[in-house]
């Protein structure tokens, strides 16, 4: 079954895939059943974490500080950062060997693997913002014990989750990997074509039926919440930009070269979000579309793990 790729396209995708599959019913995870409510920091650690009357998926591995966290983009679930669908080594593992790195599903996400399925955490209601899933993984995270400092890696929709994260958590990240993000930036680089981004972008009937939890994104809500909390502290931060050609639309009724405008204002974004906080580094040689950490993840582990050596060596700049 043919879906719209667009920004956001890969939540789509992989939804697609369990939609095609019969999808799957979310329930024990590996076998590990629901954890306790705090699992040991620095253990290996793969189940569900109570929140507060509901559970959310968490996996992480690997020792240290400052610990990286895995934010997906839109309706893509944690295992995206090493899946099978994707070039060999991934990243979660490759930062694990570095230091401590955690992954998590949020509500209403699709599983990055050949047979699809869906979130391994408790659905709840849709659309969401970023002012949402920051609450959901900052709860995530304490409930876990995961401790500060934090990198966050985040991909697409993750981009904002992270930059709002980092707004209103500052002394608690310390710096960022930001991976073809989405951003209000890209939406004040699109004006003329924003209602047409807008419907390319928007959760297929099909999916949604098929999958009724399925994440959805407020997104005019989301880029109004990121853009009232733009103020960012200095911190090490890697900005990567996809640098080919995002597919032509599909559905019916939008402008033939929408990818093409939105490949422009998304490099015109991303040298914007390079300027939030000094000293960033901004890769635009990336050899790969939207899904970097799929296409590239040996670009996309160096950076993270860049961002890790600055931190520990007390710097607030990448350069």
């Amino acid at each position: 079954m043919t879906r719209d790729r667009g920004l956001l396209g890969l939540g789509g995708l992989l939804a697609a895939v369990a939609l095609t599959t019969g999808g799957c019913t979310a329930g024990t995870v590996d076998g590990t059943g629901t954890a306790p409510p705090s699992p040991r920091p620095e253990a290996d650690f793969t189940g569900t974490v109570d929140i507060g009357g509901r559970e959310m998926y968490l996996e992480c591995t690997g020792q240290g500080a400052p610990t990286v966290i895995l934010v997906s983009g839109g309706g893509i679930a944690g295992d995206v950062w090493d899946s099978p669908l994707g070039e060999r080594p991934t990243v979660q593992p490759t930062i694990g060997e570095e230091t401590r790195v955690c992954s998590y599903d949020r509500p209403g996400t699709t599983r990055a693997q050949a047979e699809g399925g869906v979130s391994r955490s408790d659905p709840v209601p849709q659309p969401v913002t970023p002012r949402d899933s920051v609450a959901d993984l900052h709860a995530l995270l304490e409930a876990s014990g995961q401790a500060p400092p934090y990198v966050l890696a985040a991909h697409s929709y993750g981009g904002l989750v992270a930059r709002y994260y980092a707004n209103q958590y500052p002394d608690d990240v310390a710096g960022m990997v930001l991976v073809d993000s989405f951003s209000p930036e890209l939406r004040e680089a699109m004006p003329e074509a924003w209602s047409a981004w807008l419907a390319w972008n928007a959760a297929s009937p099909e999916i949604v039926a098929d999958y009724p939890d399925y994440e959805q994104v407020a997104f005019d809500e989301a880029l109004d919440q990121v853009a009232a909390a733009r103020e960012l502290q200095p911190m090490p931060l890697v900005v990567l930009t996809a640098d080919e050609p995002y597919p032509a639309p599909t559905k019916p009724g939008l402008p033939a070269d929408l990818n093409t405008v939105t490949r422009e204002a998304q490099d015109v974004s991303q040298r914007l979000v390079a300027e939030l906080v000094p000293g960033a580094l901004h890769v635009t040689e990336t050899h790969s579309g939207h899904d970097i950490m799929l296409e590239n993840p040996v670009l996309v582990s160096d950076s993270i793990l860049a961002v890790v050596d600055a931190v520990r060596a007390g710097r607030t700049a990448m350069n």
